[in-house]
């Protein structure tokens, strides 16, 4: 009888696998108690890998090990994150793998406890998509690195009250380590010398002779080098009101150590630009590790765009009240210091930017950026999510402009896909969107007429009506906007062919065109029918309610309180609405209590 080797040495590898998992599921964390120094557990990492074999960082395929233990943080300084880092840089030393940050998690307990994942850089999870750069001449065609499923995990939690840390290391395979290549002193002061240039300009001049330097070691070490010329506290706010003050910037407002923390600043261009009419101010959220908030306000010379001042502020809880108020506090500072005469004042619909700028310098016109206008029509028409409301009135519609077909109303087709514009007609209605955007009472169309408000307000919305008929050239049960308002009650259905160059609702006529003007009216009584109804019911409850009130019938107050949520709502939101200042209305900023509020 005859037993086939690799048939026993697949089931030994089994048996060994089971050992190991056994032995990594039953280590309880919670009651591993014994501290060790850094060097000791240093020491016991070195042995276990060792034991494996007879060599140093030796390869072992069949075997993988599990590492726990708990080390006092007395040698180690900084955040939670930067005492992470350096015991992950002394595991690296110690098994010969290198370890790369994945996530951190930060306990909601009352314990402070920072927790921190690091994979080995080995690990087939991540393998990333080869990319190809099309110039030929910078193709380099290294080697990629290999990669096993190794599961190589690497946990360490930072207990920062009691100074200790537990590490957990997990390593199913004991597989090749990465060729080490370290990055001498020469080298690093060769970067040092250069920090005025980006970490791809130094790395093209390293790469010529050092062929085994990477890019990614050159941008490490440029990153801990230009860091020390600009970092000056470990508290990043701190740090920077320290490095503004050392490069004597003017400081116009800050507050770092309240809930809501802000520093803001003007650069020397404000000077120069404290007679322009217009700026521009821009946001960049989460642009730091606390996710900060950045606003920049912009303004122009000789058709260059110049930063006149920055607002760093944090407002985790993002309440817009308190965003409103530091942005007026942080313009009224920049008026106060000579930025008087704005009149055109461009943003990207934030409302808080808008009321401040309102409060600051009342008559200015509001505009809104273009770029972001595009960005967000562009969003809209590719997004084929079902919506949930009809906000579509086409008798308003009709009383703005009476060429706007009184019948025509977007319908969503039962059981089939939804598309809310088609591709082809995407670009078009940006084009449309763009050229209506530019057009100005000042500026006169290319016959050399000036046109009204009015004018570009009614030929604007003539011109969009034009890509109503185009939306013939797709099937009508799977476009959005193609159907009328008599299509929708009688059921009907109109053919690609007869829509095709003509009017969605060219072929209404006699019989259908009186059925559908009567559907108008139908709407119209019913809604009258709403209102009185309303009326009728808060009169009784007012009614009620004051009754109720001169008896003293507390009990009855509190158990019918919360009937009255949704009147509340009512009311809030209709008042909250007439307080600010608006553009006009979308639903992105307005509710079913507000959108049409007159």
């Amino acid at each position: 009888m005859f037993i086939h080797l690799k048939w026993l040495n697949n089931q030994c590898r089994a048996e060994r696998r089971s050992f190991y998992q056994q032995n990594k599921e039953n280590f309880d964390p919670v009651n591993h108690v014994k501290t060790h120094s850094p060097k000791e557990m240093s020491i016991a990492l070195k042995e276990l890998i060792y034991s494996v074999g007879q060599q140093e960082y030796v390869e072992n395929f069949d075997h993988g090990i599990a590492f726990f233990q708990t080390i006092t943080l007395e040698d180690f300084s900084g955040s939670a994150k930067e005492i992470a880092d350096n015991i992950r840089n002394l595991v690296c030393e110690s098994d010969g793998y290198y370890y790369i940050f994945n996530c951190d998690y930060q306990s909601k307990k009352k314990e402070p406890i920072s927790s921190f994942w690091y994979k080995c850089s080995q690990n087939s999870d991540l393998t990333k998509r080869a990319r190809k750069i099309e110039d030929l001449s910078k193709q380099r065609d290294k080697l990629p690195i290999t990669r096993y499923d190794c599961n190589g995990i690497l946990k360490i939690a930072i207990d920062i009250n009691s100074k200790t840390a537990d590490i957990q290391l997990y390593h199913d395979l004991i597989h090749d380590r990465p060729e080490r290549i370290s990055v001498n002193q020469e080298i690093r002061n060769f970067i040092g010398d250069r920090l005025h240039q980006t970490p791809a300009e130094i790395f093209s001049q390293l790469e010529i002779n050092n062929p085994n330097l990477t890019q990614k070691q050159c941008h490490y070490w440029w990153t801990i080098l230009i860091k020390k010329q600009y970092q000056k506290d470990l508290d990043q706010l701190k740090s920077s009101l320290l490095l503004l003050e050392e490069s004597n910037k003017e400081i116009i407002m800050q507050n770092i150590v309240g809930n809501v923390k802000y520093l803001a600043f003007i650069t020397p261009f404000f000077n120069k630009l404290i007679h322009n009419q217009e700026i521009l101010i821009d946001a960049t959220y989460k642009t730091n590790a606390l996710n900060f908030e950045l606003y920049a306000v912009i303004g122009q010379i000789d058709g260059a765009g110049f930063a006149a001042a920055y607002l760093f502020l944090d407002n985790a809880k993002k309440d817009e009240g308190v965003r409103t108020e530091i942005l007026t506090a942080f313009l009224t500072n920049l008026k106060k210091l000579g930025l008087q005469f704005i009149n055109y004042f461009l943003t990207d619909k934030d409302w808080s930017q808008i009321n401040a700028a309102k409060i600051v310098w009342s008559n200015c016109k509001i505009q809104l950026c273009l770029w972001h206008a595009k960005k967000s029509i562009k969003k809209k028409l590719a997004d084929n999510s079902e919506p949930k409301y009809n906000a579509y009135n086409p008798i308003e519609a009709n009383s703005q402009f009476s060429f706007i077909d009184i019948l025509w109303f977007p319908i969503i087709p039962p059981n089939l896909p939804f598309i809310f514009c088609p591709k082809t007609l995407q670009v078009k209605i940006l084009e449309l969107f763009t050229k209506h955007f530019h057009l100005h009472p000042l500026i006169p169309i290319g016959s050399g007429e000036f046109l009204s408000s009015e004018d570009i307000w009614k030929l604007s919305t003539e011109e969009i009506q034009g890509i109503y008929p185009l939306l013939g050239m797709v099937p009508e049960e799977q476009n959005y906007f193609n159907g009328t308002l008599l299509n929708k009650v009688a059921g009907e259905k109109i053919s690609e062919g007869e829509m095709e160059g003509t009017n969605i609702t060219e072929g209404a006529e006699d019989t259908e065109d009186v059925e559908g003007v009567e559907e108008v009216e139908r709407m119209k009584e019913n809604m009258e029918q709403k209102f009185q109804e309303i009326e009728s019911y808060l009169d009784q409850a007012i009614s009620i309610v004051r009754e109720q009130h001169a008896s003293n019938n507390y009990k009855w107050i509190k158990a019918v309180d919360k009937n009255f949520d949704g009147v509340r709502k009512l009311v809030n939101d209709i008042t909250k609405f007439n307080r600010r200042i608006t553009n006009p209305r979308t639903w992105k900023d307005n509710t079913n209590s507000t959108m049409y509020l007159e």
